[in-house]
């Protein structure tokens, strides 16, 4: 998952299904707009959301 907004859909997705999801929280390594992901000054609150989202369970950080 490489945005709040990703998160937030699956999460909402997996609440209209009854089930929940294992996801990855992807990390940009170099600060570059050419890659996606959380850049690093953006993890603690990604790991918030993700953390609070009841339908998602974080299992990892996957960095780019």
């Amino acid at each position: 998952m490489d945005t709040p907004r990703l998160l937030e859909t699956l999460s909402r997705l997996g609440a209209e299904l009854g089930r929940s999801t294992a996801v990855f929280l992807e990390v940009r390594a170099i600060d570059s707009a050419e890659r996606t992901g959380f850049a690093a000054s953006e993890l603690p609150a990604a790991l918030e959301l993700a953390a609070r989202l009841p339908h998602l369970r974080l299992r990892g950080l996957m960095v780019m």
